[in-house]
C-alpha cells in the first residue's frame, strides 16, 4: 500500500516534471483567468448589483473563486482514457493502492506548480479590481478548513467521473456536460445568491456548491462555519462511497474485457 511519504515523493516527481513545459501550464492558468474576468465584467454592469461596495465584493468573490477552482481542479477525467489505451493502467493494477495513490500524487504535484501561479493571478485580479472584503480571523480559519474539504470533494467526484472511461470513449462529451453543470451549480459563473431562488434550491441538492459556493459563503454574515463544514463532510462521505463503488465496478469490467 502507498504510504503518505510515498505519495509525497511521487508528487514531487510530478512537480519536477511540470517544469519541463512551464510555459504551457502558466498560459493555461492565465487563460482560465478569462472566465472570472468576463463574468465579473458582466455582473458589475448589471444595474443594482455591480456599483460601489457591491462591485468590490463581486471582485473579491470572483478573485477568490478563481483561486479555489484552480486549487481544486483535476485532470483525471481527461487522463484515464489514454491511460487505459496505452496499457499504463494494467501496470498500476499490479501494485495494491497504486492507482489511487498515483492519482493523488499527480494531482498534488500539479498543484504544487500551479497553486502559486493561481494565487498570483487572483491577487492581481483583486488589486486591479479594487476588491474589498471584511475578513475576521475566525472566518479565515473556517475558510481554510472548508477549502481543504472542497479540494477533497472535488477530487473524489472527478476521480469517480474518470472511472466512466471504462464504459465509454466519449469522455469529452461527458466532461463538457459535467463542467457546464458544475460551473453553474457551484457558483463559478455567478454567486448563487444572484440566481433565481429555484436554481439555488436545486443546486443545494447537489455536491457542487460544496466545491466553491459554500467556502466563499463563510465571509457572509449569518453563515455558520460548523454548518458549512458539516454539509461538506456529508458530501465527502457520499462522494467517497460513490467513487469506491464506481472504481470496483470499473476494475471488474476491465478485468473481464481484458481476459
Amino acid at each position: 500500500m502507498r504510504t503518505v511519504r510515498g505519495v509525497w515523493e511521487e508528487a514531487l516527481v510530478f512537480y519536477r516534471a511540470e517544469w519541463r513545459y512551464p510555459g504551457a501550464a502558466v498560459v493555461w492558468i492565465l487563460l482560465s483567468l478569462l472566465q472570472p474576468v468576463v463574468m465579473l465584467a458582466i455582473w458589475t454592469n448589471v444595474e443594482g448589483i455591480g456599483g460601489g461596495a457591491g462591485g468590490a465584493r463581486l471582485t473579491a468573490y470572483f478573485s477568490m473563486a478563481f483561486v479555489v477552482n484552480n486549487l481544486s481542479y483535476t485532470w483525471l477525467m481527461w487522463d484515464y482514457g489514454d491511460r487505459i489505451r496505452s496499457g499504463d493502467y494494467v501496470l498500476q493494477l499490479l501494485r495494491p493502492g497504486a492507482v489511487v495513490g498515483r492519482d493523488v500524487a499527480l494531482t498534488l504535484g500539479s498543484k504544487l506548480f500551479s497553486g502559486p501561479v493561481a494565487l498570483a493571478g487572483g491577487a492581481v485580479m483583486w488589486i486591479v479590481g479594487r476588491a474589498y472584503l471584511d475578513v475576521r480571523w475566525d472566518r479565515a480559519l473556517f475558510f481554510v478548513a472548508s477549502l481543504a474539504m472542497a479540494i477533497v470533494i472535488r477530487f473524489l467526484i472527478e476521480w469517480g467521473l474518470a472511472q466512466l472511461s471504462f464504459w465509454t470513449t466519449r469522455m469529452n462529451a461527458v466532461n463538457g456536460l459535467y463542467f457546464a453543470v458544475q460551473g453553474l451549480a457551484s457558483g463559478s459563473f455567478a454567486p448563487l445568491a444572484l440566481l433565481p431562488d429555484w436554481f439555488d434550491t436545486a443546486a443545494s441538492l447537489t455536491p457542487f456548491p460544496s466545491m466553491l459556493a459554500l467556502p466563499l459563503s463563510l465571509f457572509d454574515d449569518g453563515v455558520s462555519g460548523w454548518v458549512v463544514l458539516g454539509q461538506q463532510a456529508l458530501w465527502a462521505v457520499l462522494a467517497l462511497l460513490a467513487a469506491g463503488v464506481l472504481s470496483r465496478r470499473a476494475v471488474a469490467r476491465f478485468e473481464t474485457v481484458a481476459a
